[in-house]
């Protein structure tokens, strides 16, 4: 592979949202640009393309995974599986945290929403099981909620970069990453813990860094990437002092998980030595 590799992709084929790949990519230029080309990849130019060499960060947006899954399923993850195997980065929002699980549980007995299955990236090799908070709808915020994490010091402090305790990130349909702690001797690490009461079983670990060959994936349930100036609804966001929804006016405007990440964690080490920065 390339010994510089510039370019950080968001798919935005099949089973992914227009809000999520907006907002991914928004944060993603907030916080890399100059130094790297933030751009949108189909399901098609995965499977076809030569974007292995030059991708920095191959980034899996909110949406659908089953829609991920019927595209990708067969070549089109072992490619993504090989690119990260041999020092690339993977980066799973929500739906792309379910999708790079080894297997996903989603409104488990509730007829007409229930998903399950297992899932072939399988960077975390457990389930990602959902929802972490009920009242999901879709084509709808109705189920939204700032959820509240605690940040996991110990994991982020390797990187050098200042570390909060606690923060509110925009939550809608994510799971938890089950029994999260039980995985470190095989390359999991926990980054952040939902601090709310779940209503689904597995632990709290909200955000998990999974290594993988000579790369890595970082896999979230809520939404770190959530920038309200690039929504349909953005005259509202998320404090750190309630669990709705605010006027923008009392907030700041800015992915602060996001940013604490890619700040403080050795995560984007590769075997070439480079780092997102």
């Amino acid at each position: 592979m390339s010994s510089k590799r510039v370019n950080v992709l968001v798919y935005a084929g099949a089973g992914s949202t227009t809000s999520s790949v907006r907002h991914a990519v928004w944060s993603l230029r907030r916080l890399l640009g100059p130094n790297y080309a933030v751009l949108t990849v189909s399901g098609d130019q995965i499977l076809k393309e030569p974007w292995m060499a030059s991708c920095a960060l191959l980034v899996m947006p909110g949406g659908a995974d089953m829609g991920y899954s019927r595209t990708l399923n067969g070549a089109g993850n072992r490619r993504i599986k090989q690119y990260v195997q041999m020092g690339g980065r993977y980066l799973g929002l929500c739906a792309g945290g379910y999708y790079g699980s080894a297997r996903c549980e989603w409104e488990v007995g509730k007829k007409g929403m229930e998903v399950v299955g297992d899932r072939e990236l399988a960077f975390f090799p457990g389930i990602c099981r959902g929802l972490a908070f009920g009242g999901f709808e879709y084509q709808s915020e109705a189920g939204t909620k700032a959820a509240s994490l605690k940040v996991v010091k110990e994991t982020l402090a390797t990187g050098g970069g200042a570390v909060p305790e606690r923060l509110r990130v925009y939550y809608n349909g994510g799971g938890v990453f089950a029994d999260a702690d039980t995985f470190k001797d095989r390359g999991v690490e926990v980054v952040a813990r939902y601090a709310d009461k779940l209503d689904v079983d597995g632990g709290d670990a909200a955000l998990v860094y999974c290594r993988v060959g000579e790369g890595g994936a970082l896999l979230s349930g809520p939404h770190p990437e959530y920038v309200p100036m690039c929504s349909n609804y953005n005259s509202f966001v998320l404090t750190d002092s309630t669990d709705s929804l605010v006027p923008t006016s009392t907030a700041m405007n800015r992915p602060v998980l996001l940013t604490t990440v890619k700040s403080s964690m050795p995560w984007s080490k590769t075997r070439s030595n480079e780092s997102i920065s």
